[in-house]
């Protein structure tokens, strides 16, 4: 489920019925005035699905939704105001070294790049760079969906990202391949037409519901042994900072000045052995928000928490955010 306060809806997903979705009224939700007509996230049981909304670029008018299956992560492209789904695109986003394939995505945060790396990526310190960290799936399961202690972080501009959709729905409209999506079921051949992007960037019903099979890629600025869970990023002069949440209740402070040139500088323990969640968000210049998992047997699973400085302090627990000042 996902909450779009602009519009006070809640948007709740199901593997039910083919993968549903439906707009719920966040002031009376029984009431359902939008339900998908067609199948939007994985419809079976060991698949999950994260879902983000937001305006994108004023250009695309689109929403981006990342989508984590059995063996690889994904990011789905779909443009508003398209009840149809016409639109609807995924690709792959892998971060690869060598022989090693972090395939199990955990975490995505949209920033800013410092003036070194928007330098390094070709791109203006105002771009939108992706930032995600990812765990090493076991290869001896048997879809690779077992996470191992081995992470690593990637980062991919918007640039980057954006072209390799416009790459993959291109090439799907001058007739090469199939559409993909084998969850859904669907083998047809893309069919060749002769339209430009300008006509077909958000969907056309000749060719809708495409799995591009070109992958969208990034080899690792950080691999270590551990897990990752969470991550936040933001910058300072022309340096980018990131900071990773891991499984056991640790905050890696890690700068980023080159893609080359990535180093943990400081590692706080935040609170041992409760995994730091997802959804790590920065606020101004010296603060960030964090949520920890509970204990076990804690009626109450989030805590509020303060850092200043060094100093830690627990407040009432049944609080759900955690805040400190870096």
């Amino acid at each position: 489920m996902a909450v779009y306060d602009k519009s006070s809806k809640l948007i709740e997903c199901t593997s039910l019925f083919q993968g549903r979705c439906r707009l719920r009224n966040l002031h009376n939700i029984s009431e359902t005035p939008v339900v998908s007509e067609t199948p939007v996230i994985a419809n079976d049981e060991p698949s999950s699905a994260v879902v983000f909304v937001g305006g994108g670029p004023v250009e695309d008018r689109h929403v981006l939704k990342l989508y984590e299956g059995h063996i690889e992560s994904k990011l789905v492209r779909v443009c508003k105001g398209d009840p149809n789904y016409n639109s609807y695109t995924e690709v792959s986003l892998t971060c690869k070294n060598k022989n090693m394939d972090y395939n199990l995505l955990t975490d995505v945060y949209l920033s800013k790049a410092g003036y070194d790396l928007a330098k390094e990526l070709d791109i203006r310190e105002n771009d939108a760079v992706l930032y995600g960290v990812f765990q090493l799936g076991d290869p001896t399961s048997s879809k690779k969906e077992v996470p191992t202690a081995e992470s690593a972080l990637c980062i991919y501009s918007m640039r980057d990202v954006e072209e390799m959709f416009r790459e993959n729905i291109m090439t799907c409209y001058q007739g090469a391949g199939n559409k993909g999506l084998e969850w859904l079921n669907i083998r047809q051949e893309c069919v060749s037409t002769k339209l430009r992007w300008e006509q077909l960037k958000c969907g056309s019903d000749v060719n809708k519901l495409i799995g591009g099979a070109k992958a969208i890629e990034s080899k690792p600025v950080l691999e270590m042994g551990g897990r990752f869970t969470a991550v936040a990023a933001n910058t300072t002069h022309s340096t980018t900072i990131v900071f990773i949440g891991t499984d056991d209740g640790r905050i890696l402070k890690t700068s980023i000045q080159y893609r080359n040139s990535t180093f943990v500088y400081e590692e706080l323990h935040v609170s041992p052995n409760e995994p730091i969640l997802q959804d790590m968000e920065f606020f101004g210049d010296r603060e960030i928000r964090l949520r920890l998992d509970a204990e076990k047997g804690d009626p109450n699973p989030h805590l509020r928490v303060w850092l200043l400085g060094y100093e830690l302090q627990r407040l009432r627990r049944e609080e759900r955010s955690v805040l400190w000042m870096v």
